[in-house]
């Protein structure tokens, strides 16, 4: 979203809030994000953008999916995230 809270393209200059999704989109990473995507539903079991909007969803447990898969690749890929 944008500073008004309007949705935005994921790499528009005026995005200030991102969803999960949208941040991986984000970000110029050396992975694919539908690499990085796939890798976020098969933890969380459903679609992301649902677990990611569900009202019960913390920042922690968003930070502790992010370390779970980012061990996982580490271990999967053999490269450090």
């Amino acid at each position: 979203r944008d500073g008004l809270g309007e949705n935005v393209f994921s790499r528009d200059p005026e995005a200030c809030s991102w969803c999960l999704s949208g941040a991986v989109r984000a970000e110029n990473s050396s992975w694919s994000s539908r690499r990085i995507r796939r890798i976020l539903t098969e933890e969380v079991g459903r679609i992301l953008a649902e677990w990611n909007d569900d009202p019960t969803t913390t920042h922690g447990d968003v930070m502790a999916l992010l370390d779970r898969c980012i061990a996982r690749a580490e271990e999967q890929e053999g490269v450090r995230v």
